[in-house]
């Protein structure tokens, strides 16, 4: 845990899914928008109001050293899970910090899917521990100057030959992942009675 705690503190778990580049000059910089912010907060009150409903007790942006967890689930006094509400891409090493950082179970509300993921507390480590691995192999790349081009020069922040503007308009298609919040929640409550029946 405390070489997690390491990573933590130099890279919040927010942005441990950017530093899978091959590129070892590779700064993650963000570009987004908060028009997704919105969609993303319909979604996870809509399924926290449901699962209140269904007599399971929760927190929402649950504040944790390194992150916020979107939703921290519990019954009879106990914490059950996290779940990790997803309306566009997933940022897998982001829930396997939290997940590790609780020590529970993730679940992953893909709405873009309509899937619910578990991702149990020793995949969630295992995932950390291959990003340790990979961290330490791009040190060795960055100590030789190597320079790789790829995908994430268009969401690089560094001051290279390589970085790319990253040009479009942003779509409102994301708010189709609102269809699947009955689908998801479904799914949530199976994988939260299989958790409570397993202990």
């Amino acid at each position: 845990m405390k070489e997690y705690l390491k990573i933590f503190k130099k890279y919040p778990p927010s942005i441990l899914d950017e530093l899978i580049s091959v590129c070892p000059f590779y700064k993650p910089c963000w570009r987004g928008s908060t028009i997704y912010k919105t969609i993303h907060d319909f979604a996870r009150n809509r399924i926290a109001a449901k699962l209140l409903a269904e007599g399971y007790s929760i927190e929402i942006e649950r504040r944790i050293e390194f992150g916020r967890i979107d939703i921290l689930v519990g019954l009879n006094g106990k914490s059950l899970a996290i779940v990790e509400v997803k309306t566009g891409d997933v940022k897998l090493l982001q829930v396997a910090a939290y997940s590790t950082i609780m020590q529970l179970p993730a679940l992953i509300a893909e709405l873009k899917t309509g899937n619910v993921i578990v991702l149990s507390l020793e995949k969630s480590i295992k995932l950390l521990d291959e990003l340790i691995k990979h961290l330490r192999d791009i040190e060795r790349l960055k100590e030789k100057g190597v320079r790789i081009t790829g995908s994430e020069c268009y969401r690089c922040g560094s001051e290279c030959e390589n970085r790319r503007n990253r040009s479009g308009s942003l779509s409102l298609n994301t708010l189709n992942a609102l269809n699947n919040i009955e689908c998801v929640f479904d799914q949530l409550i199976e994988k939260l009675r299989e958790i409570v029946k397993n202990e």
